[in-house]
């Protein structure tokens, strides 16, 4: 079974990057985000990402360093939008997913909307995700 970083560069970058001409710039976004997930995660294959992964990444997403200490909320919630648009092509076809390539199992978004802390210290400040990662049901 193959892992995401693999799909990625089979089957998202040739069909979803380069065949709708999307720009350079948003190819870098996804090869980062991407990059993190691998480096974070270890990129287990598809088939064996679970609840506990994503947790795991997004975690540990929030702990890396940025420019003014951690990184910052609205980076972590892009590579979360990156992974998860990856993660949605790689999941089944179904009618909200057209373009899904069936190999992983039913999933289900992780965080629709949800507040999560973020992890500077002494902050307290609540951000605001938008869908974030898929998961097993």
């Amino acid at each position: 079974m193959q892992c995401l970083s693999d799909f990625h560069e089979s089957h998202f970058l040739p069909l979803w990057i380069h065949g709708r001409q999307l720009d350079v710039k948003t190819e870098a976004s996804y090869r980062q985000s991407i990059s993190w997930w691998s480096r974070l995660t270890c990129d287990p294959p598809l088939d064996q990402i679970t609840d506990h992964t994503v947790a795991s990444f997004i975690a540990s997403l929030c702990k890396q360093p940025g420019r003014t200490g951690t990184m910052m909320m609205s980076s972590v919630s892009k590579h979360c939008r990156n992974v998860d648009t990856v993660l949605k092509r790689a999941g089944p076809r179904s009618r909200n997913n057209r373009r899904g390539q069936g190999l992983m199992p039913i999933h289900r978004s992780l965080m629709h909307h949800e507040s999560i802390r973020s992890h500077r210290a002494g902050t307290g400040q609540s951000k605001r995700f938008g869908r974030c990662i898929w998961l097993r049901t």
